[in-house]
């Protein structure tokens, strides 16, 4: 009694607060159809957020929730919505595009499935449509064969009738020859003369008499053969009507498994919409995510290319300005010793013309005479000093050595390698500091790494001390670091020490099939205990424990179900019976699977009440 007043507060409470109402009355059903579309939303309610939704759910309502949002609330399980994701770069957009395509497989796996069952059903309409008409053919032969009787047994007994009127008047024409036989029996012994007349008239009468009764024996053969034929007729149709009863039930069970197909074809058809309208926008945001990423990697190649063209670029002005600064000594080298040649000729020519000055004072002051014009040729004449004659034989030659091998455009040449050299030196500068920059950032994103991985590896070490006793109830394990002090934590291996209770301290490589599962399921509910995902997939995680171990097991993920959803794939009846809802798929025939769903909680709920 305090079940049901319990249930009755709680489905008064539909009415409350943020609730829009029932979704059969919200929602508009095809006529074709009302018993279905009843049927299949009497369940859910429609309520205007997710905070709403949780409270109903917790005050113990027992429909199915719906939020505008497209939450599914049911039995304190939260299914669909969207939650607002945020991601930047190229990294986070492969990884939406991951997380879509997955969703696409999953969905385009669903419709394949939908699509399937759809045919299915189909293909069960379509038998069951066409056993309809044959049943419907065989009931109408029934009923030709019925009428047929019918006819035959009205037949029958006008027949009968005739047969029995038939009777009748033979049977008064004997009493009619009998009363006549009398009369002449009488007057034979009444009047011997008229006796012999009446022997022979009794002789006829006997003889028709006799005719008589044949035909009167053969009318009561008849009407017994008719009388049978009626008996035989009433049975055939008593057994047609009820091979038409059966086919009208027949046709009735058939009419509404019909029904029931329709409406899980209507059902199917509405899912296979809304499958396609789904992966048509999970379509469009691939197609975008993927224009985008497309972009940035495009970006990506333009700048790396820039980068290496700029780092050829560099390399090849690198060399080119090295040959140039090598040519450019040498030439500075050249340079140098040519101006000392010349220093040298520009100071002996000092000299002559000193000399020659001197000679010309002279020559002036003795003779008052000008020798530049007595001697109009004098300076192409030989010296009269054999050694001077050969220095400037050596002079001219080495005047001819450096005609042929000087460059007259060095100094331009050099004007534009330096200005060049400048140009890539800046470049230089800027790789330099682009390269600083990065380094910086590379470096800014090392110590944040290494801070956040400190950080949660002690929290995650912490976790796991508690958690590994609790499910081994007992023992002790921690995680640490290999490579010693020195080695980046980036860098760093991680190891598992672990020791069961009654054992020794061990790493988990030495451990037993049952302990090593058992140890990893600790170290990933450490993990989810410190940054909880939205859900988590157990594949066959309790294949290897025991009983034991697998209750523990079970409570704790029980417990962790406030915090994650889990999504266990098991065959393990222990773990079946701790989970609210329970998905089945079976092989009824072969190549078609089908799914069965039981929700546990709420059977639970319904034995409780």
């Amino acid at each position: 009694m305090e079940d049901r007043t319990g249930l009755t507060a709680a489905s008064a409470a539909i009415g409350g607060e943020g609730v829009l109402g029932r979704m059969v009355d919200l929602v508009e059903l095809d006529a074709q159809y009302p018993g279905v579309g009843q049927r299949l939303l009497a369940d859910f309610v429609v309520v205007d957020s997710l905070d709403h939704a949780m409270a109903l759910a917790d005050q113990g309502v027992a429909e199915t929730l719906v939020t505008l949002d497209g939450d599914i609330v049911d039995g304190g399980v939260v299914a669909g919505g969207s939650r607002d994701a945020q991601g930047s770069g190229v990294l986070a957009q492969k990884r939406e595009i991951r997380d879509l395509e997955e969703i696409a497989e999953n969905l385009q796996r669903d419709l394949t499935e939908a699509t399937a069952r759809l045919v299915t059903a189909r293909a069960d309409l379509k038998a069951v449509t066409k056993a309809i008409e044959g049943l419907r053919g065989q009931v109408h032969q029934g009923d030709l064969e019925i009428m047929g009787h019918e006819k035959d047994s009205t037949r029958l007994r006008q027949e009968l009738e005739r047969a029995r009127e038939r009777l009748t008047q033979l049977g008064g024409e004997l009493m009619e020859l009998e009363g006549r036989m009398s009369g002449l029996e009488t007057e034979d012994q009444g009047i011997h003369a008229r006796r012999e007349l009446a022997a022979a008239a009794v002789v006829e009468l006997e003889a028709s008499q006799l005719e008589f009764i044949g035909a009167l024996t053969e009318e009561r053969e008849r009407l017994e053969t008719l009388a049978t034929a009626l008996t035989e007729a009433r049975v055939r149709a008593a057994q047609l009507g009820e091979k038409r009863a059966s086919l009208v039930a027949a046709t009735l069970r058939l009419a509404a498994a019909r029904g029931e197909h329709e409406a899980r074809m209507a059902r199917l058809g509405a899912e296979v919409e809304e499958s396609q309208t789904r992966i048509a926008a999970l379509h469009a945001d691939t197609e975008r995510l993927a224009g985008e990423l497309e972009t940035a990697r495009q970006e990506r190649l333009v700048a790396a290319q820039s980068i290496a063209e700029g780092r050829s670029e560099y390399d090849r002005r690198g060399q080119a300005l090295a040959e140039v600064e090598l040519s450019v000594r040498s030439l500075r080298s050249q340079a140098d010793r040519l101006a000392q040649e010349l220093a040298a000729v520009e100071l002996r020519r000092n000299q002559v013309t000193m000399n020659q000055q001197v000679l010309d004072n002279g020559i002036y002051d003795r003779y008052q005479l000008e020798l530049c014009k007595v001697v109009v040729d004098y300076h192409q004449r030989p010296m009269v000093s054999e050694a001077e004659e050969q220095r400037q034989t050596e002079l001219r030659d080495l005047i001819e050595r450096m005609g042929t091998d000087i460059n007259l455009t060095a100094i331009e040449e050099y004007a534009e390698v330096s200005s060049r050299f400048d140009f890539l030196s800046a470049q230089r500068a800027d790789l330099d500091r682009a390269v600083d920059q990065l380094q910086k950032a590379i470096d800014k994103i090392n110590k944040t790494s290494r801070k956040l991985f400190k950080d949660t590896f002690a929290a995650v070490n912490a976790t796991f001390k508690e958690v590994f006793p609790r499910l081994f109830r007992g023992g002790q394990a921690a995680l640490s670091l290999t490579g010693g002090d020195e080695v980046d934590l980036l860098e760093a291996g991680i190891e598992i020490m672990a020791q069961p209770p009654g054992k020794k301290n061990s790493t988990v490589e030495q451990l037993s099939g049952g302990e090593k599962a058992l140890t990893a399921v600790a170290l990933v509910f450490s993990i989810f205990l410190i940054k909880p995902s939205p859900f988590c997939i157990l594949d066959e995680v309790d294949a290897p424990l025991d009983e034991a171990n697998v209750d523990r097991y079970n409570e704790l993920v029980r417990e962790m179900t406030d915090r994650s959803q889990f999504i266990v794939i098991t065959h393990n009846k222990r773990t079946m019976e701790s989970a609210d809802n329970l998905y089945g798929v079976t092989m009824q025939e072969p190549g078609v699977s089908k799914l069965v769903t039981v929700n546990l909680s709420r059977l639970g709920k319904g034995q409780a009440a």
